[in-house]
């Protein structure tokens, strides 16, 4: 656990990272966009004003050009599309997102609501869907250098349109009454967990107003294996049917815990999968970096996460 993270230009090879797993790794997703093999596609980003907040949801998962392997890892291989940037404000985003956009927008952590929408404003290659709190809840959606203000509406949404479909039939399933929060962390879920459509996938995160602001959400989740390959086979009895994961699936099922950012760094961000005893640490400074850390249990990966990186995370976030 006392090893320092070997940050590395990664090598490519025949359109794979190579890695020998003998260290913590820092990966910097910047470096595979300027060889243009990385793309990180739409996705999809929702926000919606409720119950006097605002919650917002997203998935995490990046697509490889030139790698269908890859992309079928969307756990090992995330990427965070909704950014905690202050108490009060919020940001996700969609598109092709390479490290400078992400600094860009880190780097306005600090500013007005108007710079940070400005500054959206002039990046073609992404969507955004801002959310501040304040005297009142606001929203606004940013897209092709034109900014909309959707806080009327009451929602707001980024990124590919087939998604967005299929979550909002999924959120309408659920009775009106039941919690709106938990209708947008449902339907996120369904979509990710089950390979509805090829952009959006991976981890599920989202983003709850609490007594302190804006803060992510520690909610835990049980992900089946991802079936996509099957072979029917004829017998006396009937059909047999077997299913297998594909080329470098995974066929094990097993839990994701979200562990949270707090004060001083409520922008952190980690995910904990016990039982391949590692977590995904997104750091509160640079939400874009990648950094391994082995951890069975949260409590030894917030020890490791404050003593190496220097982030305070806790599972206890409510939202």
């Amino acid at each position: 656990m006392g090893e320092d993270p070997v940050r590395i230009p990664l090598a490519i090879y025949n359109g794979r990272c190579l890695d020998d797993g003998s260290a913590p790794v820092a990966i910097d997703l910047a470096l595979l966009v300027h060889l243009e093999w990385l793309t990180v596609h739409v996705s999809l980003v929702v926000a919606q004003i409720h119950d006097g907040g605002v919650s917002l949801v997203a998935d995490t998962k990046i697509s490889f050009r030139h790698d269908e392997t890859l992309t079928r890892q969307s756990y090992r291989n995330a990427l965070p599309k909704v950014l905690v940037l202050r108490d009060d404000l919020a940001i996700g985003i969609t598109g092709n997102i390479d490290e400078h956009l992400l600094e860009r927008l880190v780097r306005l952590r600090d500013s007005s609501v108007s710079d940070l929408l400005a500054a959206a404003e002039r990046i073609a290659a992404a969507g955004f869907v801002v959310a501040a709190l304040g005297p009142r809840q606001q929203l606004w959606h940013v897209h092709d250098g034109e900014r909309e203000d959707a806080s009327s509406r009451l929602r707001c949404w980024e990124g590919d349109v087939r998604a967005y479909d299929l979550f909002q039939q999924r959120y309408h399933e659920w009775p009106d009454s039941m919690d709106s929060a938990f209708r947008l962390l449902s339907s996120m879920q369904w979509l990710c967990s089950f390979n509805r459509v090829p952009s959006v996938g991976g981890f599920v995160t989202r983003i709850a107003t609490t007594s302190d602001g804006f803060r992510y959400a520690a909610d835990p989740m049980t992900v089946g294996p991802w079936f996509l390959d099957a072979l029917a086979e004829a017998t006396t009895d009937g059909v047999n049917i077997t299913f297998q994961a594909p080329a470098g699936g995974d066929a094990q099922g097993f839990q994701v815990l979200p562990v949270v950012g707090r004060p001083p760094t409520i922008g952190a961000l980690a995910y904990l999968l016990p039982e391949a005893h590692t977590a995904w640490l997104f750091p509160h400074e640079t939400p874009w970096v990648r950094t391994a850390i082995r951890a069975t249990s949260p409590e030894e990966l917030i020890q490791s996460a404050k003593t190496l990186y220097g982030q305070s995370l806790t599972t206890d976030a409510d939202g």
